[in-house]
């Protein structure tokens, strides 16, 4: 009997086993099902190009993972450590961002950062939910920005090249006495070096140029009551350098704060990688004083001009080659040539065949640097045009003509004076 009783308690007890395994079994079976999300939820994050996958929060174990997250990484991802997957690491990152989410009044977190596992940069946006058998998880989702950063890099290079550049050829036009700008199509200044900025447009700032255009610093000049005249002229050659598309050089002039100002200018448009002119670009440099002093010269020839055309005496310059040069009328008068038919002849052409071998060898000897200046030339006999023959005394000064050698021939007709030549 007893032996009965306890056959039946051990059968109790196994069936007891059964309903608890089977009871562990089934909620085994629930967890599995609950870790696992829905086939549609899975093939739209699936269809994000982003790494994206969930964690829990108290293991760190990965939950769901995203196509993209095996593309980045390799192995299997669902159900390890996603320090292990993401870090190659064996323990938790120090100093996880995530841990700041352990804050309730914290849902989410941001920042970026380099992972070498998967080389390159990322940006990372983690976010507190709850998993769907109620457990506390994480959502992850980063973004590769390593294009961005390569970018970003490049730009910076750029910028830092490009600022080299701007502040060399900032030093160099400010290190030239030379006026050097740009301006756009509108004739407003993209670049102004030191000089235009003291000479002319009478500002400290080079950047105070930037946008404006020669007008207004004319007309403030005048509002601060200056004598300017410099500045209206200018707009005149930027539009025949833009409507010609061509280079140009130009002679402007005009008073600057009441100082005369004369400027040899070169101008240019300047096109983009398209061919498209997009302004122009100038140089100058200041000539007045230059121009002064031609103009002087200038009035000193034209009264020398006007003695020597003048003079009784003929007088005539003869090149090397013993052709006229220039003639004054008196010359013309004395050998009854036109200066059009001397201009075309040597000086001994209106010689008399008997005189015309040694006066112009004399003529050769004085025009000879290494040679001694001869002693006085002997009277010599012309034939006039009208076949008249008459004696003439010449004295020849060497001088240069248009930067050549040349001989400055006076010649006085002495017909007349000496009985025994006639």
């Amino acid at each position: 009997m007893s032996e009965e009783y306890a056959t039946d308690d051990r059968i109790r007890e196994l069936e007891a086993e059964l309903a608890a395994a089977k009871k562990r079994l089934a909620a085994l079976e629930k967890r599995q099902e609950s870790d696992a999300p829905p086939a549609m939820l899975q093939d739209v994050l699936d269809g994000i190009d982003m790494d994206i996958h969930i964690t829990d929060s108290h293991e760190g174990t990965i939950l769901m993972a995203n196509a993209r997250m095996y593309t980045t990484y390799s192995g299997t991802i669902v159900g390890r450590h996603c320090w292990d997957v993401i870090r190659n690491a064996n323990s938790p990152c120090p100093g996880c961002m995530v841990e700041q989410l352990d804050d309730p009044k914290v849902p989410s977190v941001r920042w970026e950062d380099y992972n070498l596992a998967a080389g390159g940069w990322f940006e990372h946006i983690a976010r507190r939910i709850t998993w769907q058998d109620g457990r506390p998880a994480v959502l992850h989702i980063s973004r590769n920005t390593t294009e961005a950063h390569e970018t970003a890099r490049a730009y910076r290079r750029s910028e830092r090249k490009y600022r080299r550049m701007n502040r060399l050829l900032r030093l160099m036009a400010d290190n030239v006495p030379d006026l050097i700008w740009a301006k756009d199509l509108d004739d407003q200044y993209l670049f102004a070096n030191k000089a235009i900025c003291k000479q002319l447009l009478r500002c400290s700032d080079p950047e105070l140029p930037l946008g404006k255009t020669d007008l207004y610093f004319a007309e403030r000049e005048r509002r601060w009551g200056h004598d300017h005249t410099f500045g209206e002229i200018c707009i005149d050659s930027d539009q025949v350098v833009k409507a010609n598309r061509k280079s140009g050089r130009f002679l402007e002039d005009g008073k600057v704060r009441g100082r005369y100002l004369v400027l040899d200018v070169h101008k240019a448009p300047f096109f983009d990688e398209d061919g498209a002119m997009i302004g122009t670009v100038g140089a100058a440099r200041e000539v007045t004083e230059e121009i002064q002093r031609q103009q002087e010269l200038d009035d000193i020839q034209s009264k020398y001009r006007l003695i020597l055309e003048n003079c009784n005496d003929g007088i005539g310059v003869n090149g090397p080659d013993g052709f006229f040069r220039w003639v004054n009328p008196s010359l013309c008068r004395i050998c009854g040539f036109s200066e059009q038919e001397l201009l075309k002849h040597r000086t001994t052409t209106f010689v008399d065949p008997r005189d015309q071998n040694w006066v112009w060898d004399y003529f050769r000897q004085r025009l000879d640097p290494e040679q001694p200046d001869p002693e006085q030339v002997y009277p010599f006999r012309i034939v006039r045009k009208d076949g008249v023959v008459r004696w003439l005394q010449a004295s020849v000064v060497k001088i240069e003509w248009n930067d050549r050698p040349a001989a400055l021939v006076f010649y006085t007709d002495i017909t007349g004076r000496y009985p025994h030549l006639d």
